[in-house]
């Protein structure tokens, strides 16, 4: 049986809780693998998953925490993580994105206010009645009211408030806030004070006398101080339900969000990772369904046949053209059978193949390429990758397939099958010219693209690049038409072409006639820029990064004078309105063209950011472009990273 673990991720050291093979509820002890988290607390990691500014950042250390995890609790673990519940979908899937790089298998992401009353059952059996649940972390408060009966939990309201603990929430503000939201929440729930049968707590500062005396004053119930771990346990011991090993938690807690299925389709083995809306029947073990197969592809649509296997030895073929590439299908996998495929549907029937492990061999004339494969993912380190995605510029070739068990540190390396394939469609498009793209897309040119709203979730699995994203979020929008896109050249007329095609193959993509003509008025045009500049931070007045240093500020605020001075292009059509966007700019500009001035607002306007985590991330960058002669961009990441590394002797003084 595999190891069960709970996991909280957010208290000092990661406390995690683990479930062994007698099903006995322990502690398990992370070891600092190879300094992989010597820059990491449970802070910085928090504050920078979920973060516009800090993406990247989170992937990179949640797959380091989590890659240790997998070494000491061993490979192929199914795991319930303990969550906070301000997080929206965004944090939650560079969590999921994090985990899949890793053997371990999220059965579900539970609130942790749940995971802290089924915590506090373990200790307590007859836990029961209407309960009040405070989790007071370092930066965050949870409270909720739920209603316990027997294995069954059934959340009432809940509420959520972050950035505590640093400037902007003081200590002494702590309590009263908690005190309103229990007011608050127990007239949501329809309760009295009185209804509340018991208080579960959580977090050490709610051990001091005052504390714990002003919330006994909330509901007339002093509060139980819940074990260290209890997250983290709880978490666990829903993991055990869930895999069938003791009696499954029925849990109620997401009021109206959307869930884990939402954020990533997966059926695991026996196991839906939707939670179950009544009580599970009580079929003995021998009785439960069989296993259903494995996907986790982002995309598969309703309906989709079994994904075939991939046979032993065959041929394949390359992409001769456009057309052929449009050709494709990727979002439904093989199931009659793999004969004579084309390289990318070969590797793409393995993002369905989840169960399948073992080395795919590729050979053109005199190139070969040996892939190892484990569970829908290539195992490639970064050196090797640019290499391995050579192929898809094959023309044609043979395929040998071989099942066998991956070494650890082969599976450690695994990277989602999806973004492989997508390198290696781009760069095969790359060989195709202009015209090749205009001949295809002939009969769309005059409609316009924009992104189906259902389809979110799904192309955030294709790692576009972030210029790209840009172009997504604010070009594909159905708005213009795709020859009126190509002629703005927002991010280059070919780029723009691969892009769409990428959209196109992954069905993310609607098209219609565009929604208004595609010269916008000049007026609303502006009004629109005016109200966003009003509404952002200084970098945003000016259009600029956050990362922007001086150079850059300056290039920004003479290029707004231009267009938007008396004698500009845009002042003609609303004077009143352009002068408005200049004292904007200007504001702006003399914030941040003195150096103190704008790093301060840089840490006041993204004060979720955790610049000490940044600073070797930004040294290693800066030297990366020194070696390739980028000496410009070396210089201005070496500026960003002195500024980052004042942040250490700042965190120190704290």
């Amino acid at each position: 049986m595999p190891r069960l673990l709970g996991l909280e991720l957010h208290t000092p050291g990661y406390s995690v809780a683990a479930m062994d093979v007698g099903l006995t509820i322990g502690s398990l002890a992370l070891a600092d693998h190879d300094g992989a988290l010597a820059h990491t607390s449970a802070r910085s990691w928090k504050w920078s998953l979920g973060t516009d500014a800090g993406d990247l950042v989170a992937a990179v250390t949640a797959a380091q925490f989590f890659a240790g995890l997998e070494e000491s609790a061993g490979a192929g673990s199914l795991a319930v993580v303990a969550i906070p519940s301000a997080w929206g979908d965004r944090p939650r899937r560079s969590l999921l994105h994090a985990l899949e790089r890793t053997t371990l298998d999220v059965l579900r992401l539970a609130r942790e206010t749940s995971a802290l009353v089924v915590g506090a059952s373990l200790a307590d059996p007859s836990l029961a009645g209407v309960c009040a649940v405070v989790d007071l972390g370092s930066h965050k408060l949870e409270v909720a009211l739920a209603e316990v009966t027997g294995g069954m939990l059934r959340v009432l309201a809940r509420e959520s408030v972050v950035g505590l603990g640093d400037e902007r929430m003081g200590f002494g503000e702590v309590l009263p806030l908690i005190t309103e939201l229990g007011r608050r929440l127990t007239e949501e729930a329809g309760l009295e004070p009185r209804d509340v049968e018991r208080v579960i707590a959580a977090g050490r500062r709610l051990a001091l006398p005052s504390m714990a005396h002003g919330i006994e004053s909330i509901w007339g119930v002093p509060p139980e101080l819940a074990a260290p771990g209890a997250i983290a346990r709880g978490a666990a011991r829903i993991a055990a339900g869930l895999a069938g090993g003791l009696p499954a938690w029925i849990i109620d807690d997401d009021l109206q969000e959307a869930p884990l299925a939402h954020l990533r389709p997966c059926i695991l083995r026996g196991v839906s990772t939707i939670p179950p809306a009544h009580p599970p029947s009580a079929h003995p073990p021998s009785e439960r369904p069989s296993d259903v197969g494995i996907s986790e592809h982002p995309s598969v649509m309703p309906g989709a046949g079994p994904a075939a296997p991939v046979p032993a030895t065959g041929n394949f073929a390359g992409l001769a053209s456009v057309d052929a590439a449009r050709a494709l299908d990727l979002i439904h996998p093989v199931s009659g059978g793999l004969a004579h495929p084309a390289l990318i549907t070969l590797l793409n029937q393995f993002t369905f193949l989840r169960g399948a492990s073992g080395t795919l061999t590729l050979r053109s004339r005199e190139d070969v390429l040996a892939l190892p494969i484990h569970r829908g993912g290539v195992c490639v380190s970064a050196g090797e990758r640019a290499r391995a995605l050579r192929v898809g510029e094959w023309s044609a070739g043979t395929f040998t397939w071989h099942e066998e068990h991956l070494p650890s540190v082969l599976t450690k390396l695994r990277t989602p099958m999806t973004a492989f394939v997508v390198g290696a469609l781009r760069g095969r498009l790359r060989a195709f010219g202009e015209r090749d793209f205009g001949d295809a897309y002939l009969p769309k040119m005059a409609l316009s693209p924009s992104v189906h709203p259902d389809r979110f979730e799904r192309l955030e699995r294709l790692c576009i690049p972030e210029a790209e994203m840009r172009a997504v979020e604010h070009v594909v929008d159905g708005s213009r038409s795709l020859q009126t896109m190509l002629g703005e050249g927002y991010i280059g007329r070919m780029t723009l072409l691969r892009l769409v095609l990428l959209l196109d193959l992954y069905s993310v993509l609607q098209w219609a006639a565009p929604t208004h003509a595609d010269v916008e008025d000049p007026v609303a045009a502006m009004a629109r820029t005016l109200t966003a500049m009003e509404r952002g931070n200084h970098f945003v007045a000016l259009g600029v990064h956050w990362s922007a240093g001086p150079e850059e500020i300056h290039e920004a605020w003479e290029r707004m004078q231009a267009e938007y001075a008396p004698e500009g292009r845009w002042a003609p059509h609303d004077p009143a309105t352009a002068a408005a966007i200049v004292r904007r700019g200007a504001a702006a500009w003399q914030v941040l063209r003195d150096d103190g001035a704008r790093v301060q607002h840089r840490r006041e306007s993204y004060a979720g950011m955790d610049e000490a985590l940044l600073a070797p991330l930004v040294e290693a960058r800066a030297k990366a472009l020194e070696m390739r002669g980028e000496r410009r961009a070396a210089a201005e990441m070496s500026r960003l990273q002195k500024e980052f590394a004042a942040a250490l002797p700042r965190r120190d003084a704290k």
